[in-house]
């Protein structure tokens, strides 16, 4: 298959981004471009909760308009509708500004491609359209890269909007593609203090936590494929899982849930998690 799309690294840094939507897919998108010292503005009614996680982004509340585009370096169309993302396509085309579109495989000025770096290493992938395909050479691009003896690929994540490592730790370790992020408590970052003594507001407290890690690392709730729940009462058990689910029922990640005498400040919940991509 021929492609007319040409494969470019652009310097994102202090560019203006557009997304216009803030679903999933659109919030997946600003991390990665957040990543890349993007400036962000989303234009959408109804803004998922996962944007809570991200910091320095102008969010407006509004249906979209032509006008929206205007000054911007490249626009997400992001919506889950087609119509509309074509229409915000040709949009952009008229004025030469690059288009991302969701919804389709070729209704667009430019893609993103399935990305794999670290250190001296940044690898772009594209399958014409099919993410599957490109997650699935990028996986095999770097196993190939860790079996080499000289590759050891190691990344600290950290995150104001996540408590401070209270010892020896880092938030979260990124190793040969896997996040590991360690133990989270139910503390405010801003305060270091505890958000309450209600279960459910702990619970809920420390994955809002998970989800500023994940995020600044480039990972959502989706990428999470294991969690380990630790509790200082069983009884409080299906009050835990009913926060839980709405974070990562969806993904449904293997886990683990263990009653502890003791867990660190005396909080009542304390949850870890791995994700890949």
């Amino acid at each position: 298959m021929t492609s007319h799309f040409f494969p470019l690294f652009i310097d994102l840094k202090g560019k203006k981004v557009l997304l216009v939507g803030a679903g999933k897919i659109s919030f997946r998108k600003a991390c990665t471009l957040k990543k890349y010292g993007a400036i962000i503005e989303i234009v959408a009614k109804d803004i998922s909760k996962e944007f809570e996680t991200l910091s320095n982004l102008q969010i407006r509340k509004k249906s979209y308009d032509e006008k929206d585009i205007q000054g911007h370096f490249l626009v997400i169309a992001a919506t889950n509708n087609s119509v509309l993302n074509h229409q915000i396509v040709e949009d952009c085309k008229k004025r030469n500004i690059l288009v991302n579109n969701i919804s389709s495989k070729e209704d667009m000025t430019c893609r993103f491609a399935s990305i794999y770096e670290e250190e001296e290493y940044q690898i772009a992938i594209s399958a014409h359209g099919y993410p599957k395909k490109s997650k699935q050479l990028r996986e095999e691009i770097k196993q190939y890269l860790i079996q080499r003896s000289d590759v050891r690929m190691k990344k600290i994540i950290h995150t104001e909007k996540a408590p401070a490592a209270l010892g020896p730790y880092s938030q979260a370790i990124e190793a040969n593609g896997v996040l590991y992020v360690s133990g989270q408590i139910p503390f405010v970052p801003a305060t270091m203090t505890l958000v309450s003594d209600d279960v459910q507001a702990q619970t809920r407290q420390s994955l809002e936590n998970i989800g500023a890690i994940l995020a600044e690392a480039g990972y959502t709730f989706n990428d999470v494929v294991k969690a380990s729940v630790f509790i200082k009462d069983m009884n409080d058990f299906a009050k835990i899982n009913e926060v839980y689910n709405e974070y990562l029922g969806e993904a449904k990640p293997a886990r683990a849930c263990v009653e502890v005498a003791r867990l660190p400040k005396d909080v009542k919940v304390e949850i870890e998690v791995i994700a890949t991509k």
